[in-house]
């Protein structure tokens, strides 16, 4: 049987592979494997309420 996990992204956007990731830290693994997300857009969510100064 398959396990399917939902993931939730704060900002909406492509996945890149970290390899893509212009910064040597990141596209080196350095901090760890994962994904980057390129936005397509100006808007970033927050699970907990609060005001940007």
């Amino acid at each position: 049987m398959k396990t399917i996990a939902a993931l939730v992204s704060p900002i909406t956007g492509d996945i890149v592979a970290l390899e893509q990731v212009p910064d040597e830290a990141f596209a080196s693994k350095a901090v760890g494997d994962g994904v980057a997300v390129k936005p397509t857009d100006k808007i970033v969510v927050s699970p907990a309420a609060g005001h940007h100064r």
